[in-house]
């Protein structure tokens, strides 16, 4: 009898049934329904040292960092709609079950907070914009990002009186990855290591030699220049190919350095998996979004058909062009 591949186990079985911890989504709606997604809860309490404290969890207006095809069922209440509902989970926390202090977790930076929450909630840890701060707004709530690429913690302690409902805090600061890197190894970490050993070793091996730094401005577009010629490759054959590349995004650290070179530090670069596809413009949408871009972060590579006619693209002509999926889907 066939078994199920490990893709299709994770379909019937949902990652969020298998974690140890809460998944949080207050303004996650369902297209169909237009109720909240059953798959998330608004809000989590944990009892602290005789403390009750509420935690709610959101994620901002981050459609352009999602592959259209993840949110095709789903949509986020943003603005003063997300801004209701924490209002009023905030609320249903301290008056029906007695918390006594809530925290705000969303996924969305400080420029993009409603300052009428803070009259709610009791501090706010951030993210999407991979910024590092500590910021107190005009209510004196605190406001709290670690940055991004892990390289910090978000930490707060603080002391509770809940006879008095107020807070001291102590300490607030992010604490980074050296820091927490030295700390014991934890026993369940170190079994889900050696459980996938020989799904994740090969992101150590070595690869080759690097003889010099390249700049993410040449790692994209070295990736445009790949694109292009597995496409080629692949559909060489049948279509003319005018350009390969796209939105390419490098990440932190932006450079690849001098070196040996593992897996692990191109995956680290372009972390994102993609897959490459073959699309069909029309010239007038070519000219304006990829040969003419204003986009800084598009890069392409032209064919030797693309190099001879992109200057005489007719608008109304229909051209082949080789993207990844996050390109392709917007």
């Amino acid at each position: 009898m066939p078994t199920d591949s490990l893709a299709e186990v994770y379909l019937k079985i949902p990652p969020a049934s298998l974690a140890k911890f809460p998944f949080l989504g207050i303004n996650v709606y369902d297209r169909t329904t237009n109720q909240r997604v059953d798959y998330l809860d608004p809000s989590v309490i944990i009892n602290k040292n005789g403390a009750k404290i509420g935690i709610i969890g959101a994620i901002g207006d981050c459609y352009s960092s999602i592959a259209p095809s993840m949110v095709t069922d789903i949509y986020f209440k943003v603005g003063s709609e997300l801004s209701t509902l924490v209002k009023n989970e905030a609320t249903r926390l301290k008056e029906e079950e007695n918390c006594d202090f809530i925290i705000y977790s969303t996924h969305e930076g400080y420029d993009a907070y409603d300052i009428s929450i803070s009259d709610y909630v009791d501090i706010v840890f951030e993210g999407h914009t991979h910024e590092k701060y500590i910021n107190t707004d005009s209510k004196g709530i605190y406001h709290i990002q670690s940055a991004g690429y892990n390289r910090t913690i978000g930490y707060i302690d603080l002391t509770i009186n809940t006879k008095e409902d107020t807070f001291v805090i102590n300490r607030i600061n992010p604490i980074y990855t050296l820091d927490y890197s030295s700390y014991a190894d934890d026993v369940d970490t170190e079994a889900l290591f050696t459980k996938y050993a020989s799904e994740i070793g090969v992101v150590n091996e070595v690869l080759g030699y690097n003889a010099r730094q390249r700049n993410s401005t040449y790692l994209r577009n070295l990736v445009a220049d790949l694109y292009l010629q597995k496409g080629l490759e692949t559909w060489g054959d049948t279509y003319d190919i005018f350009l390969g590349g796209g939105y390419l995004s490098c990440r932190s650290p932006y450079n690849l350095y001098k070196g040996d070179i593992k897996y692990a530090d191109f995956y680290t670069l372009f972390p994102f998996d993609n897959y490459l596809v073959l699309c069909s413009v029309q010239g007038n949408y070519l000219n304006s979004v990829f040969i003419n871009t204003t986009n800084s972060n598009y890069y392409v590579s032209y064919s030797n058909y693309g190099e001879t006619n992109r200057s005489s693209v007719n608008n109304n002509t229909t051209y082949y062009v080789i993207v990844d999926s996050y390109t392709s889907e917007y």
